[in-house]
């Protein structure tokens, strides 16, 4: 994900470099996220990203946390599968 950024940077902008790094604005993003009430979850390893029949459109996922099958929907599933 960061890498994509870096490339939109360079095309739109030039090269210019984060104050603080790339990995500061990951946090800032994370920190505004959990301000706004999103659930972060890390470290669990995603099975399945859920897909309203209808809408075709990503409606959650299921995903494995300390050794238990989980899941959670939200109106927005945010996935960096690379």
């Amino acid at each position: 994900g960061v890498f994509s950024l870096l490339q939109s940077i360079e095309y739109t902008d030039g090269i210019y470099y984060p104050v603080g790094g790339f990995t500061r604005i990951a946090d800032e993003l994370k920190k505004a996220c959990l301000d706004l009430g999103v659930n972060v979850v890390y470290d669990a390893p995603v099975s399945e990203i859920k897909v309203d029949p209808d809408t075709k459109h990503a409606s959650g996922v299921v995903f494995e946390r300390d050794g238990k099958t989980e899941s959670a929907n939200g109106d927005v599933v945010v996935a960096n599968p690379d």
